[in-house]
Formats: C-alpha cells, structure tokens, sequence
C-alpha cells in the first residue's frame, strides 16, 4: 500500500509543477498559438505532399478507367472557355 501511496504522491506533486508553470496566463495564449500555427503549417504541408504524390501515381497510367470520361468534359470545359 505505501508503494501506491507513494508513487500517487509522486504524480500528484509532477501534475502541481506542471499547473504552475502554465499558472500565468499569457504565457500559456502564446504557447497555445504557437502550438496552432505548427499543427496547421503541418496539416497543409502534409496535405500538400499527399496531393503531389497522389498526382504523380495518377500521371503514371496513360487513361485511368473510372475518371476518363470526367476528366474528358473538365478538358473541353477548360478549352471552350478560351
């Protein structure tokens, strides 16, 4: 029992650390931020990357089977509004 007790002290006093050093509320808007700005240059990138590699794939096959006849009318799309 004094383990338990013990190692429940343990995370008790790290979880109070941690509370006081987001106590100040400005520095915890600034990390928070940051933390937005990153997870959205990462999102975009990674959804960017995917895009390109998915295109690349896709410009390997000559026709691709169930897309031709959509990308046939985006094509004469495109061409009657020149």
């Amino acid at each position: 029992m004094a383990k338990n007790e013990a190692e429940y002290a343990k995370i008790g006093r790290a979880a109070a650390s941690l509370s006081d050093a987001f106590a100040d509320k400005k520095s915890l808007y600034r990390t928070a931020f940051i933390k937005g700005l990153f997870s959205g240059f990462g999102s975009v990138l990674g959804a960017t990357l995917l895009v390109a590699i998915l295109l690349a794939l896709l410009s390997s096959f000559k026709e691709i089977p169930l897309l031709g006849p959509v990308s046939e009318s985006i094509k004469n799309t495109v061409q009657s509004q020149k």
